[in-house]
């Protein structure tokens, strides 16, 4: 500074002009440089809290440093206020501002907020996401499923099993419970076609054509009829040109259900289904009361004589047919003693003997071999040595009626009614499998005098 003064003196003493002017140059330029080099911030060469307004300061560095500055007017960006979480964003043009962390569990960075501004939200699953949602999280799995028509939250329960659903777009397979058919109103029906499927039986014109067997599997229509007289009666199904309707006049046994009963103030019965008539063995007579209309049947008296009604007959039903017998009889209107009584279905005759070497589900009541008064339940398999007796706790009496029942629906047991009170259930030596058999009602004298056995109804029913 000294230097320069210096000469800034010099070259004023050797400006050519009066002294006077060239000492008030000099003081003039003096001045200014002793306000110069006292003057306070901002000067240079001094340090940075001797220099400037006071108003700005740096702090930090340990060493000299660089700035660029653009060159251009511009605002100097400042250090925002952010917390831990937050997240920093433009929130217009040139401007910075913070997202403060959200403190709620698992929301998701989203463009929801103001003028399109970051906002946390949760996921939006209507328009909020892409590609195929797995089963996993709560999908489908694929993009081609819908369900309409719900108007509330329903529930459908599904199998825990690969599977197909069942719909209308195809016509439900045998194997799936259905009948692979689509009916119109021109079918007849569905019929099996033979090769373990079920196929469609095209309709018929000609009404009252009756739906019979053929010659091969399929069943056929036919022109064929059946009589209408006593004895029959039921229904069967028909054709009427469209569908089927219903045809009387059909024997009873095809609908399995056969009963004989006794004419009231007769010595005769009707036979309903059976294809033969009842065998009614002599001595015959009205034996009717103010209870029903029985017919009586006794024996001689010969000792081991037998009278009552048997089927003409033994081929009506199978115990594999699930076959039901019933039968209402009356006792001998004196005595029960030196008496036997057979009640039931069978293979043949039982006449005279407690343990007929037949088959059998029936009841039995034999004073020479049941020593109390109650009522024998009785099934034989073809040997009466190993039949099944089962003694019942409901008593037998002279002049009584019984209604006499035997369920045989399973194919593992019988079951024995009297009254309509169960009394007993056989489940071994039930007759065999496939055995044809038909029915009786016997009573047999144990001395030389007559026994009588009273009987108003006979039913069998099977499938």
């Amino acid at each position: 500074m000294k230097k320069i003064t210096k000469k800034i003196i010099k070259w004023c003493i050797e400006i050519n002009a009066t002294r006077s002017a060239n000492l008030l140059l000099f003081l003039g330029i003096l001045f200014l440089i002793v306000n110069i080099a006292s003057a306070s911030t901002p000067n240079p060469g001094h340090p940075w809290t001797e220099v400037g307004d006071g108003l700005i300061q740096f702090t930090a560095p340990t060493a000299l440093r660089t700035y660029t500055l653009p060159d251009a007017n511009s605002s100097i960006m400042t250090t925002l206020s952010v917390n831990q979480g937050d997240i920093l964003y433009g929130s217009a043009a040139s401007t910075t501002a913070s997202l403060a962390k959200d403190t709620n569990a698992t929301r998701y960075l989203s463009n929801t907020g103001a003028s399109n501004n970051p906002a946390w939200s949760l996921i939006n699953l209507s328009n909020g996401t892409s590609g195929i949602l797995a089963s996993t999280s709560g999908g489908t799995g694929n993009a081609f499923t819908a369900f309409t028509g719900q108007t509330a939250g329903r529930t459908y329960t599904l199998p825990d099993a690969n599977t197909t659903v069942l719909t209308t777009n195809t016509l439900i397979s045998l194997a799936q419970g259905g009948t692979s058919a689509n009916l119109t109103a021109n079918n007849g029906g569905i019929v099996y076609s033979g090769s373990a499927a079920l196929a469609v039986l095209a309709g018929t014109s000609t009404a009252g054509t009756l739906l019979m067997s053929g010659a091969t599997a399929a069943p056929v229509w036919s022109a064929a009829t059946y009589p209408s007289a006593a004895g029959f009666f039921g229904n069967v199904l028909t054709s009427n040109g469209t569908n089927f309707t219903s045809q009387p006049d059909i024997p009873n046994y095809m609908n399995r259900t056969m009963t004989v009963l006794a004419n009231a103030s007769a010595t005769t019965a009707t036979n309903i289904g059976f294809p033969a008539a009842p065998t009614l063995t002599a001595t015959v007579s009205d034996g009717g009361d103010n209870t029903a209309p029985w017919l009586n049947q006794a024996t001689s008296a010969v000792n081991g004589n037998t009278s009552g009604v048997i089927s003409a007959t033994f081929n009506y039903l199978k115990i594999d047919w699930s076959p039901k017998f019933s039968a209402y009889i009356k006792t001998d209107p004196a005595a029960i003693t030196t008496t036997g009584y057979w009640i039931g279905m069978f293979s043949a005759a039982p006449d005279n003997s407690t343990a007929p070497n037949i088959h059998a589900a029936a009841f039995r009541y034999y004073t020479s071999v049941d020593g109390t008064a109650f009522w024998r339940t009785v099934t034989i398999a073809g040997t009466g040595a190993s039949a099944t007796v089962t003694t019942t706790t409901s008593a037998i009496a002279a002049n009584t009626a019984y209604e006499l029942n035997i369920d045989c629906t399973s194919t593992t047991s019988c079951k024995f009614y009297i009254n309509g009170v169960l009394v007993a259930t056989h489940v071994a030596t039930l007759p065999a499998s496939g055995q044809i058999m038909g029915y009786a009602a016997r009573v047999t004298t144990l001395a030389a005098s007559i026994r009588n056995l009273k009987w108003s109804r006979i039913s069998i029913t099977h499938d």
